[in-house]
């Protein structure tokens, strides 16, 4: 059988009139027992019998029912032992002495025992108030105290945790490095901290073990939202680190707060070069203004439209590069700096000017490269559904950017009538190459991996999703309807009560005149 769920930091914190009735049952007690070892101890020294009345009372409930017992005691012994016998009237002076003597150990006994309670109510309110886990556990490790927060971390009531044992109160240690660390701590009287994961509890405990000679109290926190925090930090600089667009960041001043190896690699500044300076290292003379009005934006909270400029290394070549900047904001949500993603757009814009070269600038240059377009047949593997659904869509971009990597031929994307294709499927895409020469080029939308079903499969595919489609939007419709007539309904009772209120104005005013004379 388990022990009975005790604390040697409590004592019990029992209603005024159960410390009363206990302080009032404890003299009566002791008196009684008095009087029934009178044949045995005679009149000789009552006080030494009564004053555990007193002891136990002022445990039980402090200063004032420690006092209370103390005076009935006084009074029973008075009355009972102290010669005359049964009356309140003391002869002899060591008798008063005595008497005296004894009220005034019981006072004292009584304030110690308040000092006391107050001394561990404040202790309770402590670690009731610490924003910490606390448990204590005994030599025989059950657990005999756990304050507030340690409930509510372990999300257990205080009563299934007293006089549990430290396997039952934290099951994942059993056996494990941490369960030798809890034992070494006791045993060695040495303090030990450490983290351990829960999958009882699904948290991450941080835990500081502190052996007493009674056991060992233990401090945990939860540091699971910390943990995460800190290692999507460390996800977030690898990825900083590893990733081949530049990252910077500076502060609302300009100056450099952190930058990745592919700045380096792009502007040629190392870290240990460009953190602490400014960014205008990198500003050509002419571009200065520039930064200001970024600057500028920035402290004032403005959004910044990704914009294309140049730049300088440090060997003093300019580079063309595409910025997008972020405002980095602090826990309080004030901007305190910015994160700017720069990428060397030199080549894009090289292989831009590459395919203006191809486009067509003549009717007979058309017809050439329409002809080809007709023997053309583009091909998109997508990701699809079961239905056929894209996860995404072909658009003219897509179309563009195809013919210009199996075929070398260059489209303005304006000139492709197209909607964004959603679905598998076999398409003939129209281009308008030059003027009055117009081509469909052949385009097939497959899954990835895969093949296109039969014709007739992929109209039952479409057939069913416009059917769920429309049954969808009937069901909309309906719903429109309803909301439409309850709006008409309470429209209705809204005129209604305004047309009466208006007759019933009517009314009054009609007989007002009347009752003037």
């Amino acid at each position: 059988m388990a022990p009975r769920p005790t604390s040697y930091v409590r004592v019990p914190d029992w209603p005024a009139p159960v410390r009363y009735a206990i302080a009032v049952g404890a003299a009566a007690a002791m008196v009684a027992l008095r009087a029934a070892l009178a044949p045995l101890l005679g009149q000789e020294l009552p006080f030494l019998t009564l004053i555990s009345a007193v002891v136990v009372s002022a445990w039980a409930g402090g200063v004032w029912p420690g006092i209370l017992t103390t005076w009935l005691c006084a009074a029973a012994a008075a009355f009972l032992w102290l010669p005359p016998l049964y009356t309140f009237r003391i002869q002899e002076l060591r008798d008063l002495v005595a008497l005296l003597l004894f009220i005034a150990i019981g006072t004292l006994v009584s304030a110690l025992s308040e000092a006391m309670h107050r001394g561990r109510r404040r202790l309770e309110s402590l670690l009731q108030s610490i924003d910490e886990g606390f448990v204590v556990f005994d030599r025989s490790w059950r657990c005999v105290y756990v304050n507030g927060r340690a409930v509510e971390l372990l999300r257990r009531t205080a009563p299934t945790i007293l006089g549990q044992t430290i396997s039952e109160v934290f099951p994942d240690i059993v056996g494990t490095e941490v369960e030798t660390h809890l034992r070494r701590a006791y045993e060695e009287r040495m303090p030990v901290e450490f983290e351990t994961s829960s999958s009882s509890y699904g948290r991450r405990f941080r835990n500081r073990v502190l052996p007493t000679r009674d056991g060992v109290s233990i401090f945990f926190e939860d540091v699971t939202e910390r943990t995460r925090a800190e290692e999507d930090s460390l996800r977030l600089a690898a990825i900083v680190r590893s990733t081949d667009e530049v990252i910077v960041g500076k502060d609302l001043n300009g100056i450099v707060t952190s930058w990745n190896p592919a700045a380096e690699r792009l502007f040629g500044f190392t870290a240990q070069e460009a953190i602490g300076r400014s960014i205008r290292m990198i500003v050509p003379a002419d571009r200065q203004a520039e930064e200001d009005e970024v600057l500028s934006r920035l402290r004032r909270g403005e959004t910044i439209e990704p914009f294309e400029t140049v730049r300088v290394r440090k060997d003093g070549t300019s580079i063309e590069v595409a910025v997008t900047v972020s405002p980095i904001k602090n826990a309080d949500g004030r901007i305190v700096g910015a994160s700017k993603i720069a990428r060397d757009i030199g080549e894009r814009l090289r292989g831009e000017a590459e395919r203006a070269r191809h486009e067509a600038r003549t009717v007979d240059q058309a017809e050439t490269i329409a002809e080809t377009l007709r023997k053309t047949v583009l091909t998109f593997e997508v990701n699809a559904g079961p239905q056929g659904t894209l996860f995404g869509s072909v658009t003219p971009t897509d179309v563009v950017d195809e013919l210009w990597r199996t075929r070398k031929i260059r489209v303005d994307r304006r000139k492709i009538d197209l909607d964004p294709i959603k679905r598998i499927g076999r398409y003939a895409v129209p281009i308008a190459v030059f003027e009055d020469v117009r081509v469909e080029v052949k385009t097939l939308v497959v899954p990835i991996g895969g093949e296109l079903p039969p014709e007739e499969e992929l109209e039952a595919m479409a057939a069913a999703e416009e059917a769920a489609a429309a049954e969808a939007e009937a069901e909309a419709t309906a719903a429109s309807a309803e909301i439409e007539q309850a709006i008409a309904a309470e429209l209705e009772s809204d005129v209604e009560e305004t047309e009466a209120e208006a007759v019933e104005t009517e009314a009054v005013e009609q007989t007002e005149p009347e009752r003037e004379p």
